[in-house]
C-alpha cells in the first residue's frame, strides 16, 4: 500500500511553458522515501523525496535538487537536478542541470549536460542506418532518404 506524499495536481506553470493542458503531476515529496515500481499514463512526475525502484511515464520526470533515484527513469523528457543512479531513458529530450551528481547509462534523443553537472557512466552509441541492399522491397531513393537521416543525426548528436 502506498501512502507516502504522493500527490497529484494540475501543474499551470508546465502547461503554459510547455504546451500541455489537462495533464497532472503527481509529487513525491522531501522527506518520503518509495521503495517499488512507479508506473503513470499521462502525468507529469516531480521527484523531491528518494526513490529505490523504477519510475515510467509518457510524460516528464523532474528530479529536483536534493532528490535521490536509484533506478531506472523511462520518460519522454527528464530533467535532472539532484541524484541519480542506474538507467535513464528519454525518448525526446534528457537534461542535467548544474546540480546534477548522476552515475547512470544515458539513453536519449537529445542529450544536454550544462556546466556545474557531475556525470559518470556511459552513453551508448546510436548505431547509424545500414540499408539492407539485398531487400528488394525497399526504393532506392527510400534508401538514399534513410541514409541522409541518419547522417544528420549523427552530425547533430557530435555538435550538441
Amino acid at each position: 500500500m502506498l501512502t507516502l506524499s504522493l500527490f497529484s495536481s494540475s501543474d499551470r506553470d508546465e502547461e503554459s511553458s510547455s504546451g500541455e493542458t489537462d495533464v497532472s503531476t503527481s509529487l513525491i515529496s522531501r522527506g518520503a522515501n518509495i521503495e517499488g515500481t512507479l508506473d503513470f499514463a499521462d502525468v507529469n512526475i516531480r521527484i523531491e523525496g528518494h526513490v529505490q525502484g523504477d519510475i515510467t511515464t509518457d510524460r516528464r520526470v523532474v528530479v529536483a535538487e536534493g532528490a535521490e533515484v536509484h533506478g531506472t527513469i523511462n520518460a519522454q523528457t527528464v530533467r535532472v537536478a539532484g541524484y541519480m543512479e542506474g538507467h535513464v531513458i528519454a525518448t525526446e529530450m534528457l537534461v542535467l542541470s548544474p546540480s546534477a551528481e548522476v552515475h547512470a547509462t544515458l539513453e536519449a534523443e537529445t542529450l544536454e549536460i550544462q556546466a556545474g553537472a557531475d556525470y559518470s557512466g556511459d552513453v551508448p552509441e546510436t548505431q547509424p542506418f545500414i540499408p539492407d541492399s539485398a531487400n528488394p522491397s525497399l526504393d532506392p531513393s527510400e534508401l538514399a532518404s534513410a541514409a541522409n537521416d541518419s547522417q544528420n543525426n549523427t552530425a547533430q548528436e557530435t555538435q550538441g
